[in-house]
């Protein structure tokens, strides 16, 4: 079985996905998905290489939140198989429920270049902020 990165390979892939501001793209009205870097960094080898975002879905700004003005982040934990498919989705934070299904939803249509170790592919866990920012009064 091909051996999933370290809890401290997907900190330092969380931290500098959040620190990729620069990155962040506008999608979908007032919908944001954070930190969404042309590629991953590198991990601690020369030779491990974190997933890359190949195709990427905005989710849906919930019609009543938006209306509303209220904003919120939810962050999705989900595994990139070897394959480069999202497998096993799941919210780890969220500042609201009301935003978490549009958020699964949409994470889940993405698609990735899978992690590599070793020159080969390997799955792994990434966790994906999703911003909701509302711009209406």
């Amino acid at each position: 079985m091909p051996h999933l990165f370290r809890a401290t390979d997907l900190s330092l892939v969380g931290l500098l996905v959040a620190l990729a501001g620069c990155a962040a793209t506008p999608v979908s009205q007032s919908t944001r998905v954070a930190g969404l870097p042309s590629s991953f960094a590198t991990t601690d080898s020369g030779d491990s290489k974190t997933p890359v975002p190949l195709r990427t879905v905005a989710p849906e700004y919930p019609y009543d939140m938006r209306r509303s003005g209220l904003s919120g982040v939810v962050s999705v934990l989900c595994l990139i198989d070897e394959n480069g498919r999202v497998q096993d989705l799941q919210v780890q934070k969220t500042t609201d429920p009301a935003f978490n299904q549009v958020a699964l939803a949409a994470v889940k249509q993405w698609t990735f270049r899978p992690a590599q170790r070793d020159g080969i592919a390997v799955p792994a866990r990434v966790s994906i902020p999703i911003k909701f920012i509302s711009r209406e009064p």
